[in-house]
């Protein structure tokens, strides 16, 4: 007897049921997920539902910390060897428009204080001023630290064959994520 073709039926293949509970957990610090993923919509920063900003795409990439000591035998051995032990993975999220305009205002201020380094150098040059020169300096190292701390929304910890530990997820995210055990992996998008 043939089987029949039902367009209406639930998927059979593992590859297109949502991921368990056992796949996603919270240690405290870094969220596990599968590795290509899909947030609910929620924000990953608040864990609000409503006001949420469109559907963002990270192609993370991480590598073993030990391979930065290769950096000093030169920059293309290190660049040679991240790229070839480095582990990649993609998740979907989305953040409230609030944390959206925060991320947008931290930027702008970076890139202030980049193009005041700039202008300060400048002045240093032209003027032959050492003082204005440290102040560049001092601008610069603060653009750069201040970038670092807050471009990003979530930071990598760690990526294997199946899974990424995520860090800066809330720990009541975390938890409110795990309520949509049965809808997690499904496409969010809007």
């Amino acid at each position: 007897m043939a089987q029949s073709l039902n367009p209406y039926e639930a998927p059979k293949s593992a590859g297109l049921l949502s991921a368990t509970l056992a796949q996603i957990s919270y240690d405290g610090k870094a969220l596990k997920i599968p590795k290509d993923f899909t947030f609910p919509p929620i924000c990953i920063k608040t864990g609000e539902t409503t006001d949420l900003g469109p559907q963002q795409t990270r192609k993370l990439s991480w590598f073993p910390p030990l391979v930065a000591v290769l950096i000093i035998f030169g920059l293309i051995p290190f660049l040679l060897v991240a790229l070839l032990v480095s582990k990649k993975g993609e998740i979907r999220f989305q953040v409230s428009n609030e944390v959206a305009r925060k991320r947008r205002k931290a930027v702008l201020r970076n890139w202030g204080l980049f193009l005041l380094s700039i202008v300060l150098f400048g002045l240093a040059i032209a003027q032959s001023s050492p003082i204005l020169a440290w102040g560049g300096t001092l601008f610069f190292l603060a653009a750069l630290v201040f970038g670092m701390a807050t471009s990003r929304y979530i930071n990598v910890k760690s990526i294997d064959k199946t899974h990424i530990w995520l860090l800066g997820i809330p720990q009541h995210v975390a938890e409110k994520l795990i309520t949509y055990q049965g809808q997690i992996g499904t496409n969010y998008s809007r």
